[in-house]
């Protein structure tokens, strides 16, 4: 969001920036939250609006405004990674509007993830070591992707410890990387 906060008040010489931010499909669990980020600024030419998130691709901006023509790029990247997608609608003269829609995970009371994140299904499960290991790391630096891929990949290594690997699985969906690291450490604590 900063970037796209950033280069709209660095396109928009006179009149408004604008963030908007609104939720959708509210449920127990999740919700998808939307964020636009309008402004009055010079617009995109309509040649340019996909071109603009190719990396070192400015488009016919205005070259006097400094930049290396990553940041739509790694934006859209990041948005992407996170499930979400990124539009943009413009009109020259008349402004731009970047829209981005997320799911979030809602925080439940600390009683609640406890019990939600344990099912008996994985109580009692022997896992790898080494594998318990990977995962937490993964999960202590947030990396979702490579979290998902390699707890698909530990279930198909360790069958006996399936189970868990798909609850991992599960909580790194929703990104709750806390839960993720509970049950992981539950297991190796139950293994040693």
């Amino acid at each position: 969001m900063f970037n796209l906060l950033g280069n709209a008040v660095k396109f928009t010489e006179r009149g408004s920036v604008t963030l908007r931010v609104s939720v959708h499909e509210a449920a127990a669990a999740h919700c998808r939250v939307r964020f636009d980020i309008a402004d009055t600024g010079p617009g995109i030419a309509g040649d340019d609006l996909q071109r603009i998130f190719e990396p070192f691709d400015r488009g016919t901006a205005d070259h006097r405004v400094e930049g290396t023509g990553l940041g739509l790029s790694i934006t859209k990247r990041l948005v992407s990674a996170m499930g979400g997608k990124l539009d943009v609608v413009s009109e020259i003269g008349k402004g731009s509007t970047f829209t981005v829609e997320i799911d979030v995970a809602l925080a439940l009371p600390e009683r609640a993830t406890t019990a939600s994140t344990t099912p008996h299904a994985i109580n009692g499960v022997k896992v790898d070591g080494a594998l318990a290991t990977e995962l937490y790391d993964l999960a202590m630096k947030g990396d979702v992707t490579e979290l998902l891929a390699r707890a698909e990949s530990a279930a198909q290594r360790d069958s006996g410890g399936a189970p868990l690997y798909e609850e991992v699985r599960r909580l790194a969906r929703i990104y709750d990387m806390k839960g993720v690291r509970r049950v992981l450490q539950r297991a190796s604590e139950a293994t040693s």
